[in-house]
């Protein structure tokens, strides 16, 4: 039986849809062309990459997405947000939608306030909680979410440990949930090389026999301090390269005592500050496993980064992240302490690298099975969106 029906409109909210999110976003994209009719409002730079008759509209942060991290970033780009959903409400006022999906909220207070509106002028709202609280001040969200999740009629999380959690958290929501992996359309294989800037970084990486590569959004419940630590006090002699860092989302001082001493070990490369996509590309090429130390975690873009490449990856068991990886196949689970993770890192350095590349590909194949966007929106459609 077919799947689908384009007189059924939706219209998909994004605000932020830039960097890696954008992957998400063009998987959403694709996968809906031919079941509904789709329209979606997203950040001024999104880049869309996927053929769709979708109609785009890019309102989000023109301005202010290009600015420094200041007070007058934050003021332009509050009001640049409330701009914005005020023209999806004069939109969803003059249109006859059947759903509004909403893939990201960025400004919980003030979220708590269009959604109402949005939910006295549509039938059926949705919202994916792609972590069930933010991973910086979560817990201060807490009541907010709650406002929200009262709101919305269906809410999407990435996995079974994920929907126990937000039940745990907020036990009303318990009839409202749906289980959708995480899509991800896997481009053709990227052969990424380091400008000249980095000309230098290139010839240390050839240099060891193995790289462990740690990098994206840094804050506590990423747990890159505590590979740091177990890096120092076990590897710095060894004939491997950790390569750590991303630009800073809260006050992290575990981490910042170690960047302090970090310089003085020889086989740790610290980036401290945002990774140019470009960069970031050839250091995942260039690496030999990719490490995930979560501390906590809903899920993470990173293993799609990783697929990409082909890379291994060491990851703790939090969140959904071990209902989308196999350990010893493609990955290295571990218990999420610190002792698993060192017990994972030794495997690794044990581990040969015809056997690393072998569960890399594995990585690529099984995230292409698992996470494919034609089959998650035909889930979408019949299970949430009717």
């Amino acid at each position: 039986m077919t799947v689908g029906n384009k007189s059924l409109r939706v219209l998909l909210i994004d605000p932020w849809g830039t960097n890696n999110t954008s992957e998400y976003l063009n998987g959403l994209i694709y996968g809906f062309s031919g079941i509904v009719e789709l329209d979606v409002f997203t950040n001024y730079y999104f880049n869309q990459y996927v053929v769709s008759s979708a109609s785009v509209k890019r309102i989000f942060f023109r301005t202010s997405e290009k600015m420094k991290v200041t007070k007058k970033r934050t003021f332009i780009r509050g009001m640049e947000y409330v701009f914005g959903y005020y023209k999806i409400l004069k939109t969803i006022k003059n249109e006859n939608y059947d759903v509004v999906h909403i893939n990201w909220l960025l400004n919980y207070p003030l979220d708590k306030f269009f959604l109402k509106e949005i939910k006295k002028l549509c039938n059926r709202v949705v919202y994916t909680a792609h972590n069930v609280l933010p991973h910086v001040n979560g817990v201060s969200a807490k009541q907010d979410l709650k406002v929200i999740y009262g709101f919305v009629d269906r809410i999407i999380v990435h996995g079974n440990s994920v929907k126990d959690e937000l039940i745990s958290l907020f036990p009303e929501t318990s009839d409202k949930i749906h289980i959708q992996k995480h899509g991800c359309v896997l481009k053709a294989p990227v052969k990424a090389s380091f400008d000249k800037r980095n000309a230098g970084l290139a010839e240390k990486i050839n240099s060891y026999n193995k790289v462990f590569l740690c990098c994206g959004a840094v804050f506590f419940n990423k747990g890159i301090d505590r590979l740091i630590e177990i890096w120092i006090e076990n590897y710095k002699d060894a004939d491997a390269l950790l390569i750590v860092g991303g630009r800073q989302m809260e006050c992290y001082p575990e981490y910042e005592a170690q960047k302090k001493i970090i310089n003085e070990i020889e086989n740790i490369v610290l980036f401290d500050g945002f990774i140019e996509d470009r960069v970031m590309d050839a250091l995942f090429d260039s690496c030999t496993v990719v490490v995930l130390p979560y501390r906590h975690a809903s899920m993470s873009g990173v293993v799609f980064s990783a697929a990409q490449f082909s890379k291994p990856i060491i990851c703790t068991q939090v969140g959904a992240l071990p209902e989308y990886l196999e350990d010893n196949q493609d990955s290295f689970l571990c218990d999420n302490s610190q002792e698993g993770l060192k017990s994972a890192m030794d495997k690794t350095m044990e581990t040969n690298m015809t056997d690393l590349k072998k569960m890399g590909e594995n990585l690529h194949n099984n995230i292409s099975k698992k996470c494919d966007w034609k089959t998650i929106c035909k889930g979408l459609y019949t299970k949430v969106y009717r």
